[in-house]
């Protein structure tokens, strides 16, 4: 609701498309002035094909550029985005911004001139690329880029945005459309670059290809924000010390002692942000090598199937950190009274600060390293003293030595 709320106040009726998607209602279900329109065909854009020796793409992958309407896209796009419906791991792109989308909308009607840059699009693998004679041409049979028509079939929801969306959204259709902005979109205008994928390619693959080029893209313009390298790691670095930990930290905001306190999305107010506390304290807790880590403690065919990159088995692996962690957490949890266990305000008593959680992981990394995993009995009994330790005395990143002084003085004492 949150989600179809705030897309809805950005791009108004635009958000239509998606919503359609979500409700599962299909294109040809859907009417206007008591009429259902006619659906599928193909509307042709003039472009110009890659060869595919010179793209330097995987085998079978075509790039294409095209001028194309906004129309035409705004009806078509998806775009993947962390904060949406779909629920994976593997989703990276920002919330769309009102105050962006706003300010390119305000820059077209006042320089009234087309964007000069592209924006990048994945295509459905039967898009056709036609030649003069109506032939559907094969890039890897061309050795020089090739005219083309682009023919985009009429089905929403069937282009992806890689890059671009905010390009691509300023256009959105209005309640009270703008007149200008309504001109502007059906004018054949836009520059896309488009990417067609292979017809059998996996969708594992294909994430893993736009996680990279969005990576790319991005990386030459501001410095990428923490939280968004660590979404993309997940998919092209899955392996890694903090692609493990996003995806346990995850899997805790939404079960055990830290549900509901961790951000989840754009929309969560009033809880604890986690890129710190993958980076600082998951990281070393759960990488797949060293005597510190959880690793050390997983059954041999797990750890070698994990080594061998089994997929399968590092999923398991989450699983079980998630597990023995949401233990620790627990017993920290029912050593406080509730009113502690919460996050800490100005006027409040919570305790809870991302210098807090994170203490408490690298507490569990320190134990787990000198006594091995235990459970939950043993544990809340081990921190039976916690509701004495004057967690007000560390600030900011003092979290290894809020962990040192935890277990000293109280899971040791």
């Amino acid at each position: 609701m949150q989600y179809f709320r705030s897309l809805a106040d950005t791009v108004e009726k635009s958000a239509r498309h998606e919503l359609f998607n979500f409700l599962g209602v299909l294109p040809e279900e859907v009417g206007k002035n008591g009429a259902v329109p006619e659906t599928g065909g193909e509307s042709p854009y003039p472009g110009s094909l890659l060869p595919e020796a010179h793209s330097e793409f995987p085998a079978g992958y075509k790039l294409v550029s095209f001028y194309v309407t906004p129309k035409a896209l705004l009806r078509r796009a998806y775009v993947l985005r962390r904060d949406g419906w779909m629920d994976s791991e593997g989703l990276y792109q920002r919330m769309i911004d009102k105050k962006k989308i706003r300010s390119i909308r305000t820059h077209l009607k006042e320089k009234r001139r087309v964007f000069v840059n592209n924006v990048v699009v994945t295509l459905p693998h039967d898009t056709r690329l036609d030649d003069d004679s109506g032939i559907d041409i094969d890039p890897a049979a061309i050795d020089k880029t090739k005219p083309v028509s682009v023919k985009l079939r009429d089905r929403p929801n069937s282009v992806g945005i890689i890059d671009g969306q905010h390009r691509i959204f300023a256009y959105y259709e209005g309640v009270t459309d703008d007149a200008d902005i309504a001109n502007f979109r059906d004018r054949q205008n836009m520059l896309a670059t488009g990417i067609i994928y292979p017809k059998d390619e996996s969708d594992a693959k294909k994430q893993e290809f736009e996680a990279q080029l969005f990576l790319e893209i991005n990386s030459t313009q501001n410095s990428a924000k923490s939280d968004l390298k660590q979404a993309i790691s997940v998919i092209v670095r899955p392996f890694s010390d903090e692609s493990i930990g996003k995806r346990i930290v995850s899997r805790l905001s939404r079960e055990g002692a830290l549900e509901g306190l961790l951000q989840k999305s754009y929309f969560d107010v009033g809880v604890l942000k986690t890129s710190s506390i993958v980076s600082f304290a998951l990281a070393r807790l759960v990488r797949i090598s060293g005597d510190e880590s959880l690793f050390k403690h997983v059954k041999p065919e797990m750890a070698a199937a994990i080594l061998k990159g089994d997929l399968g088995a590092l999923s398991e692996y989450v699983d079980f950190c998630s597990s023995e962690l949401r233990k620790f957490l627990g017993a920290a949890k029912a050593n406080l009274d509730s009113q502690k266990w919460e996050i800490k305000t100005k006027k409040g008593s919570g305790v809870l600060t991302v210098t807090t959680v994170n203490a408490f992981i690298i507490l569990f990394r320190k134990v787990v390293e000198r006594d091995g995993p235990a459970d939950f009995d043993h544990y809340k009994k081990k921190l039976s003293g916690l509701s004495g330790f004057k967690f007000g005395s560390y600030h900011s990143s003092q979290y290894n030595r809020m962990a040192d002084a935890m277990l000293k003085n109280v899971y040791d004492a």
